[in-house]
């Protein structure tokens, strides 16, 4: 009876170094090199996505000393900037408090300071793992080039410009909201001036300059990790396409064998994906509902909304839905493809291989290589429609019962 075995892992480094080799001679600009925008930004917000590359520099002789300096300087930067977006942090949740104290509707105004929580959770945990950022992206790289896939200079110059154009929507809309005094409004309704002091009057307009940095900051963490998230999916859907390519190429079980152990460097890759970011992607995907759910509340049944107001909980409810659409629907296009290959590859399996061989014998599970929120619920299709059902559904009767 014939059994079939897979490459041990030296055998696997043998296989490919050959073909790694080869497509280094084609991919001349690296995954760092493409998502090096997202890292720029991802710096100014105090999040050193690239430290360790820049570490290298200091096992150089010539340049120890002037590398060494310069990454202490850039240590010290990224720390001024994280603990600047801390005390922004800080201080909106010390507003917040004192709108719970002065308001008569302490509910939405509680709403508002749980998502004021969940969004530093949300900066935390993207801190937390941005060691996970780059040796992940690093790994891709690897297996971008294991496929020999050097077809990512158009698209990445796309995703850079939506990058931008998103944000430079996001500024404009913050700068927008500061000049019509959103901020002082909201103030002046909670704080009750009856005082005719300097330091009472210019309560709303200090708020307002206070909260200006709060939704810059806040609002660009949301949209880059949603666009480093959506844009890995992506690149995942792209090695998922080219082993399937190499697939229907494939006429021997040495050559199946040799592609099974790409296809589990792949899934690797996929559950490492999720296992670092699938806390992040929970918090974004709660933090974007509970904001559409507020907003669009309030534009459906309060019973007056001023011009002002009306275009801020639009922009809202508009912003906010965009943002939990593309991490969801990214992420279940690319399980989709998974279950594809996986399919695909069981097909061929049972072809090249005898019946008493179990395809259990892959080092890495396949069915764990899933895209989730929290660890807790696959990505798919259901879940998208279930999710603007409940927002719907719980609308609607809190509008009924309200009245």
């Amino acid at each position: 009876m014939k059994v079939v075995k897979f490459p041990d892992q030296r055998q696997r480094i043998n296989i490919f170094s050959k073909t790694i080799a080869d497509a280094d001679k084609h991919n001349v600009n690296s995954l760092m090199t493409e998502l090096k925008l997202i890292f720029i930004l991802f710096a100014l917000l105090g999040i050193d996505v690239d430290k360790q590359v820049n570490a290298s520099n200091r096992n150089r002789t010539k340049h120890s000393y002037k590398g060494a300096r310069i990454q202490r300087m850039k240590t010290c930067i990224g720390t001024c900037l994280k603990s600047l977006i801390y005390i922004i942090f800080f201080v909106k949740v010390l507003i917040n408090t004192s709108y719970m104290v002065y308001a008569e509707d302490k509910r939405t105004v509680f709403t508002l300071f749980v998502l004021i929580v969940l969004k530093f959770l949300l900066y935390v945990s993207i801190y937390k793992k941005r060691r996970q950022i780059f040796r992940l992206t690093n790994d891709l790289n690897k297996a971008l080039k294991a496929l020999n896939v050097s077809t990512l200079s158009n698209m990445a110059k796309k995703f850079n410009l939506s990058c931008i154009v998103v944000l430079a929507i996001v500024l404009t809309w913050a700068a927008v909201s500061f000049c019509l005094g959103f901020s002082s409004l909201k103030a002046e309704r909670f704080y009750f001036i009856q005082s005719n002091t300097s330091l009472i009057s210019y309560i709303p307009y200090i708020v307002q300059v206070i909260e200006f940095p709060y939704w810059i900051v806040a609002d660009t963490i949301l949209c880059l990790f949603v666009f480093y998230y959506v844009f890995i999916c992506k690149i995942i859907r792209i090695l998922f396409r080219n082993f399937q390519k190499q697939l229907g190429r494939t006429h021997s079980t040495r050559d199946f064998m040799n592609g099974i152990s790409c296809y589990e460097d792949i899934l690797k890759n996929m559950n490492n994906f999720n296992e670092q970011f699938s806390i992040p992607a929970f918090l974004v995907v709660l933090i974007t509902m509970m904001a559409v759910f507020r907003a669009g509340y309030k534009l459906a049944f309060k019973e007056y909304v001023t011009l002002h107001s009306g275009l801020a909980l639009t922009f809202a409810v508009l912003f906010c839905f965009s943002v939990q659409l593309a991490l969801m629907i990214s992420a279940c296009l690319t399980n989709e493809a998974k279950s594809v290959t996986h399919c695909s590859v069981r097909r061929l399996f049972y072809r090249f291989c005898t019946d008493s061989f179990k395809f259990v014998s892959l080092k890495t599970d396949s069915s764990q290589s899933t895209l989730t929120l929290g660890k807790i619920y696959q990505l798919d299709r259901s879940l998208i429609i279930a999710s603007i059902a409940t927002l719907l559904t719980y609308g609607i009767l809190l509008g009924t019962l309200g009245k």
